[in-house]
C-alpha cells in the first residue's frame, strides 16, 4: 500500500493505533472474520464435521438441513444413494456409525461453491473402513449444503 498523501498516512496510522488499543493482532483479527463469516474455508469444515456428528447421531433433521434436496452420495462399493435414499438409510438404523473423521483435507471455496477432498474414516461396529472421498457443497439459505459426494477405497498397500 502506497501512502501518497498525509491523509492516507494518518489514516493509516489511525487505524494501526486503534487495533493496538483494542489489543488485537492481524491474526487475532483473521480469527475473529473467519469465526463470524461460515461462508469460508474454515465455516465449510465446520459444517462438514457438522454433517460426520449428525451421522454418528443418526439426526435425521440436522442431516436434512446439511444436504442439498438434489443431493448424491456414491460410496466406495458404488452404492449411489439420493437424499431421500439416505435420510431413510439413516432413520431406519440401517448403518449405526460409532464414528467418523476426516484427515488430510484439501477445502476450496468458490464464491457459493467449496470442495473437500481428504481421507475419511468410518466405525461401523467393529468395522472400521477408509477411503478418500470428494464432496462438493453449496451456500444456500445461508448455510453449507452437500451437494455431492464420491467415496473410493483406499488403495492397497503394496506387499
Amino acid at each position: 500500500m502506497t501512502l501518497e498523501t498525509p491523509r492516507h498516512a494518518a489514516a493509516a496510522a489511525a487505524f494501526i493505533a486503534a487495533i493496538s488499543l483494542a489489543g488485537l493482532s492481524g491474526h487475532a483479527l483473521a480469527q475473529a472474520a473467519t469465526q463470524a463469516d461460515p461462508h469460508t474455508e474454515a465455516g465449510l469444515l465446520k459444517a462438514e464435521d457438522a454433517l460426520f456428528d449428525a451421522d454418528v447421531k443418526g439426526d435425521v433433521a440436522a442431516i436434512q438441513r446439511g444436504f442439498a434436496d438434489e443431493a448424491v452420495f456414491i460410496h466406495a462399493n458404488g452404492m449411489s444413494q439420493s437424499k431421500a435414499d439416505y435420510l431413510q438409510a439413516t432413520a431406519a438404523h440401517k448403518f449405526p456409525l460409532t464414528a467418523v473423521a476426516g484427515s488430510d483435507r484439501t477445502v476450496r471455496v468458490f464464491g457459493d461453491v467449496g470442495v473437500i477432498r481428504g481421507t475419511k474414516t468410518i466405525t461401523l461396529g467393529d468395522m472400521h473402513l477408509s477411503g478418500t472421498y470428494l464432496t462438493v457443497y453449496v451456500w444456500r439459505d445461508n448455510r453449507w449444503q452437500m451437494l455431492d459426494e464420491q467415496s473410493s477405497p483406499s488403495p492397497e498397500k503394496p506387499k
